[in-house]
């Protein structure tokens, strides 16, 4: 399993006006050519330093990313985490609360909702053409997991988002001494306790 976030395409190429080589290259620079694809591999000068342009290395990419595919039942993306877990619960059999998250490290910074202009996507498309094709690669193979799973897929998503909220609440506001925190039992799980324990827990994950 994976998990990575199509905005890391667009983070990994922004910065402040800097120098990219010899070149100004405004907002769009060079921090990492292929972010996510050396988070998924050993790290490798071929990898890492090599620029791997789509007019010339296509079926170099494509080959990779298919071995990626291969080797991963399920890549989970940051844009869809909510549908990413129930999909996650389903496969694995698991128990609502087995899936249950925190949400940490969400704060503003000043590029976080930047929109890049057709040709800063372009060069980010050309730059990085093998984490583009990695993210539309596994963003088609999770929508056609979760088309699998039918009708009522949505409606589990939605009753996991309200109770995900609940306990986040909770285990914000949890005191010393205070009440647990009941979930009642649905269509997608039985009834089960948050407590102090379950909070800490989930907060060290």
């Amino acid at each position: 399993m994976v998990m990575y976030s199509r905005s890391i395409l667009n983070k990994a190429g922004q910065c402040r006006k800097r120098q990219c080589g010899k070149r100004q290259c405004g907002k769009i620079c060079q921090i990492s050519i292929h972010k996510i694809v050396v988070d998924l591999t050993p790290v490798s000068a071929e990898v890492n330093n090599t620029v791997w342009l789509w007019d010339s290395s296509q079926e170099r990419a494509r080959r990779y990313v298919n071995e990626l595919e291969a080797d991963f039942t399920l890549v989970m993306l940051m844009d869809y985490v909510d549908e990413s877990y129930v999909l996650l619960k389903r496969l694995m059999c698991w128990e609502l609360q087995d899936v249950l998250y925190i949400t940490k490290n969400n704060r503003s910074y000043s590029f976080k909702d930047y929109v890049p202009s057709e040709k800063e996507t372009a060069m980010l498309r050309r730059w990085k053409a093998v984490d583009y094709l990695l993210h539309d690669t596994f963003n088609k193979s999770l929508w056609r997991k979760i088309a699998a799973q039918g009708p009522d897929f949505f409606e589990e998503v939605q009753h996991f988002k309200e109770v995900n909220s609940r306990v986040n609440m909770y285990c914000a506001k949890l005191k010393k001494g205070g009440s647990n925190l009941t979930v009642e039992a649905s269509r997608w799980n039985s009834q089960f306790e948050v407590d102090a324990e379950f909070c800490r827990v989930l907060k060290s994950v």
